[in-house]
């Protein structure tokens, strides 16, 4: 019996065929693997499995902070994958290919203990950054004396190609078309010539039932044909939302905008709440606000989950008391009860290799950075791009705006009907602000044809 199988035996669940085949390639495969399955189909949860049966022997990331900070029930992931791989803001050089920063050496220079990285929410990546990780590679794949052995490091991108992709500039899409062969990821030489394994979820566990289930397809993999029959049937629920509803919208400005509008309208008197930092912490990385502003009776979302369960991450509520010191008494939506959600303190982390008594190479970790802050996040309102990743059960107002463009340029829209929709567990708890329209349905047909002709279509 395989450490997989020995791992699942007793757990209260039980994957699909397709999980487990990802599962099992990922932990005993000669190959770089890929996973760009939908919402909801069950990735997370694969990659906590992945990650207890390797140990210390995989490094998980993500490719921003947020996202990172998400990972493992709110504990966080190893950094991101600028910080794991050393990648520069802009566009890589010479220069960059030299020089490698010290979590990336801590990780893997100093011995042969990590052979299986994954990256988060990889469908963000670009491709110039997919150059310089496998470069990386390369490099601490050789073996260096006494410290690490050759070796051959797995890299696993996990994510989805039909959510928001990455936004370049117009001359970052004519490098990358020019020296890598295109700007699409999938397309690239250098993913091609990585020969990823790839696996997609068909079946999704999210979505609450088939019709729904269904109309989310037709967004996500653009089926015009489809196109009047679903706009008909989300617009019934272009209806007035209820007053105690997450409200989403596709602009900062916009979201900016009604938080401050309900904590204005909110007549009870206003509690400031500052972060404790320590250290050179990175609070843009961080789900919680420095400066967090609240009122009794403030709609919130939890950022971390209860230990008995009894709210989890993203769970939705109303503030019903304050006490300063000790956290806020929130009564949520799911429930109807009323629980304490505490400070919380974030940590900033920095990964490497260590030895024990015996020489025998094991992962350690050392904090670098801390910040203390109440769990919770002021959610009158939030972005279609702050919710991916997360999923919602309590009724949610969605605002998509007048529409995308349809200039073949510019690719801002793509899939952000999708996205947002397919954050619900249940349909009955959509509301839509606005009637959806087609111009509110943009797509990635590219990395469509890349999905399907790997589903075997």
């Amino acid at each position: 019996m395989s450490d997989l199988d020995t791992y699942l035996q007793g757990k209260p669940y039980t994957l699909t065929s397709e999980q487990y085949n990802y599962c099992n390639d990922v932990i005993y495969g000669d190959k770089h693997v890929s996973n760009f399955s939908g919402s909801g189909c069950g990735k997370s949860l694969c990659l906590e499995i992945i990650k207890d049966v390797l140990g210390d022997r995989c490094v998980v990331c993500s490719t921003t902070g947020i996202s990172n900070s998400i990972l493992f029930n709110n504990k966080g992931g190893a950094g991101t994958a600028s910080s794991v791989w050393s990648l520069p803001l802009g566009l890589h050089n010479t220069y960059h290919e030299k020089k490698v920063g010290k979590n990336t050496s801590n990780l893997f220079s100093s011995s042969d203990l990590v052979t299986t990285v994954i990256i988060d929410e990889a469908g963000m990546l670009n491709v110039d950054q997919l150059v310089l990780i496998f470069k990386r590679i390369k490099r601490f794949n050789r073996a260096y004396g006494k410290k690490r052995k050759a070796r051959n490091i797995k890299l696993v991108l996990s994510g989805d190609f039909l959510q928001i992709p990455p936004i370049y500039t117009w001359e970052e899409a004519r490098y990358m078309r020019d020296n890598y062969g295109s700007e699409h990821l999938f397309l690239s030489d250098v993913y091609k010539e990585a020969a990823f394994s790839v696996h997609i979820f068909t079946e999704n566990k999210r979505a609450g039932y088939h019709v729904f289930q269904e109309a989310l397809d037709v967004l996500r993999y653009g089926q015009e044909h489809r196109y009047d029959g679903v706009i008909k049937w989300f617009n019934k629920r272009f209806l007035p939302a209820p007053n105690d509803c997450v409200r989403v919208a596709t602009t900062n400005a916009r979201v900016n905008e009604l938080n401050k509008e309900a904590l204005n309208n909110n007549p009870n008197p206003l509690v400031v709440i500052d972060a404790v930092l320590e250290g050179p912490f990175d609070i843009k990385g961080c789900p919680a606000d420095q400066k967090l502003e609240i009122k009794v009776n403030a709609p919130i979302i939890s950022l971390m989950n209860s230990q008995n369960g009894e709210f989890f991450n993203g769970s939705f509520g109303y503030i019903r008391s304050i006490i300063v010191g000790e956290g806020v008494i929130v009564e949520f939506l799911h429930s109807g009860k009323e629980e304490l959600v505490p400070y919380f303190t974030y940590e900033q982390t920095e990964y490497f290799t260590n030895e024990d008594e015996y020489g025998n190479p094991f992962m350690d970790m050392k904090i670098t950075a801390k910040c203390t802050q109440l769990a919770i996040k002021v959610c009158a309102a939030m972005t279609v791009n702050r919710c991916q990743g997360r999923s919602i059960d309590v009724p949610m107002e969605l605002d998509l705006g007048t529409g995308f463009s349809t200039d073949p340029n510019n690719s801002y829209g793509q899939a952000i009907a999708y996205v947002g929709i397919s954050r619900l567990t249940n349909i009955n708890n959509l509301y839509l602000r606005r009637r959806l329209t087609k111009r509110h349905i943009k797509t990635n047909d590219v990395a469509i044809n890349y999905v399907l002709e790997n589903m075997g279509y």
